[in-house]
């Protein structure tokens, strides 16, 4: 049989795998829209916003990520300001719609080289990267991890001897890189790994999975990417760089914490699974190892936030969706898939709890800056987490003034010196980066005048003391009052909402 036979042979059931992929998307999409947007998407979105206003990325409104961040949600803000449609709909469907393009290209790939498994592929790629994420959904690290499977497709032909790899992977896996420079290890792992394997196997060394035209291409789009943000976007590097890498980068959670705290296990407990059941061949390898690649730059990152995971899981669990359990039902296997099938469940809940523990119910919120009365209200924080404000200031159609997302800065700086309490000099320099935060926030004020200030209620910190440490800024805050207090609960904290006080 040859293989376009192959191709033809598998086309009619493959028909089947595309209809559940698309059911499976339309199902995320919906329940996405009925979920509460995150923070994080929030954010950006509100970056993007501030990018078309015409205002300077890193400068006017600061991000801690590279550009790419922000861009991936400009598509959505000009969609809601051409048609009407929330930015935050829009870009549900827009990562659903990616998501199905990605399955179909990565089919197509195996079905055009005459390899089995295309139709399987398409159905397992809805189900895990479209309706596993649920509280990651939609954020950059989900889209990254995503758009670079074509890539991981392609090493898997490579590696089988079925086809090359393309310029449209390597183009994938560059824009991947660009979103997060860490993520250039899930680009090496398993392009070196395969090189091992063929060397430990065969006993000769060839380079192909190192030196292709989709190795070129990456590197090229990553480069072309980093000179385009240093031109376009020179902020990034003058201003934003030098507080991330001082305060930002060494703020991280120890080893342990990445690991169970924070549920890092989960990713090598799929592993173990799929060894388990699985035959382990090269395929299976190669998706490990852009996986182990993801986990690298979840653990170089450190902060143990749900979404950093994510990447690295969802090679997991596809491994498991494409190659493991559906060879489960055939004769030969010797491994009972009731038994599998549950593990891979019980895995699946827990990493689907953590994946929305801080997916959280703002809405109070919302309803307390509607309650002010306002039209538009121009809103900005003083709190710990951006989540105070983002989404409730776009939900309740206000307009976000504040140059930072909340005072991360001061929270980063206080963090340096708990983890150096005997260091004079690193206790003089948070100091000086609350200060540098004090001079955001009274600037702020002081050009946007908000109507709104969200301040954050914690027992381990009173902003407003934190605030008024700053004459000129205390002065500033004697202008406020409080018109709404919104209750925490064990999972949000309390906020007060501060009106600035009527003239006269």
């Amino acid at each position: 049989m040859t293989a376009m036979d192959r191709a033809a042979a598998t086309r009619t059931p493959a028909d089947a795998w595309t209809v559940a992929a698309v059911l499976l998307a339309l199902a995320a999409m919906a329940f996405q829209a009925f979920m509460p947007t995150k923070d994080d998407i929030s954010w950006l979105i509100t970056n993007a916003e501030a990018l078309l206003d015409g205002k300077e990325l890193y400068k006017d409104i600061i991000e801690t990520n590279p550009p790419l961040s922000v861009l991936l949600y400009l598509p959505a803000v000009l969609v809601e300001r051409l048609v009407g449609v929330r930015a935050e709909l829009a870009s549900i469907v827009f990562t659903g719609v990616i998501g199905l393009a990605i399955a179909r290209m990565a089919r197509r790939r195996l079905d055009a080289a005459g390899v089995e498994g295309g139709g399987p592929l398409e159905a397992a790629v809805a189900l895990v990267f479209l309706v596993l994420p649920v509280g990651a959904y939609g954020q950059k690290d989900h889209v990254a991890a995503l758009i670079a499977l074509p890539y991981f497709i392609d090493l898997v032909l490579l590696a089988e001897r079925k086809g090359r790899m393309s310029v449209a992977a390597g183009v994938l896996a560059g824009l991947c890189v660009a979103v997060k420079p860490h993520f250039v290890l899930a680009v090496l792992f398993p392009c070196f790994g395969l090189t091992a394997w063929v060397w430990w196997t065969e006993g000769r060394l060839s380079l192909a999975p190192i030196l292709n035209r989709a190795n070129v291409t990456a590197a090229a789009v990553a480069v072309l990417f980093q000179g385009l943000v240093y031109l376009l976007f020179p902020a990034f590097f003058r201003v934003v760089l030098p507080i991330v890498l001082e305060i930002y980068v060494p703020a991280r959670e120890p080893l342990w914490s990445l690991l169970v705290t924070d549920k890092g296990f989960l990713f090598p407990v799929l592993l173990l699974i799929a060894a388990f059941y699985g035959s382990w061949t090269k395929r299976e390898s190669i998706l490990a190892l852009a996986g182990a690649g993801f986990f690298g730059a979840y653990l170089l990152q450190a902060k143990g936030w749900p979404y950093h995971l994510f990447p690295a899981t969802s090679y997991g669990f596809l491994i498991l969706a494409w190659t493991v359990l559906p060879n489960l039902r055939k004769p030969a296997s010797r491994r009972s898939p009731l038994i599998a099938a549950a593990m891979v469940a019980v895995v699946a809940a827990s990493h689907s709890q953590w994946m929305t523990v801080t997916w959280l119910d703002w809405s109070p919120l919302t309803r307390a800056i509607v309650a002010t009365g306002i039209d538009r209200p121009k809103v900005l924080n003083i709190a710990s987490s951006h989540e105070v404000g983002h989404p409730s200031v776009r939900d309740a159609g206000g307009q976000w003034v504040g140059t930072l997302s909340c005072r991360w800065i001061t929270v980063n700086a206080l963090i340096s010196v708990y983890l150096h309490p005997d260091d004079p000099a690193m206790r003089a320099r948070s100091e000086a980066w609350q200060a540098r935060d004090r001079d955001y926030l009274f600037e702020d004020i002081q050009r946007a005048k908000p109507d709104l200030i969200l301040v954050e209620r914690l027992d381990l910190l009173d902003w407003m003391d934190w605030a008024r440490k700053m004459p000129a800024l205390a002065a500033a805050l004697d202008d406020y009052e409080v018109a709404v207090d919104v209750p925490g609960t064990r999972a949000r904290a309390a906020v007060a909402v501060y009106r600035r006080k009527a003239a006269g």
